[in-house]
């Protein structure tokens, strides 16, 4: 598969990601602390969209390539522990919707992690 190709894969893979966590979000209950679950997942689950198309629009493999992947991969981090805590609250009546993003998060994880050091990689052979 062409760089391109998984480019675009990912880029795919992060908006569906995005449009998962919004529809979450919206089925959370509207009362307490489902409020502040679903009020930061939404920052924090639609960010790594974000920072990857900044990404992209950097230099491949430059410093503000890294630079985005590692705000996209704090974004992740950070749902994830949102989705963790999601599961655990009381007040979330169906956290079974919530185990499929916590394991998709696991993965743009590692993806992410993977990027940003084959970039660093890149970046030290460079100099």
């Amino acid at each position: 598969m062409k760089v391109v190709d998984e480019r675009q894969d990912l880029e795919e893979q992060l908006k569906q990601y995005a449009a998962k966590i919004v529809a979450l979000a919206e089925e959370l209950p509207q009362s307490g602390v489902a409020i502040q679950i679903s009020s930061q997942l939404l920052r924090s689950g639609t960010s790594p969209m974000a920072q990857y198309g900044m990404a992209q629009a950097a230099k491949s493999g430059g410093g503000a390539f890294v630079h985005n992947l590692k705000i996209g991969l704090k974004g992740l981090r950070e749902s994830l522990g949102w989705l963790r805590l999601a599961q655990t609250t009381p007040s979330i009546e169906r956290p079974d919707l919530v185990a499929p993003l916590v394991s998709e998060t696991n993965e743009l994880i590692r993806i992410f992690t993977a990027s940003i050091q084959a970039a660093k990689s890149k970046l030290r052979g460079a100099k």
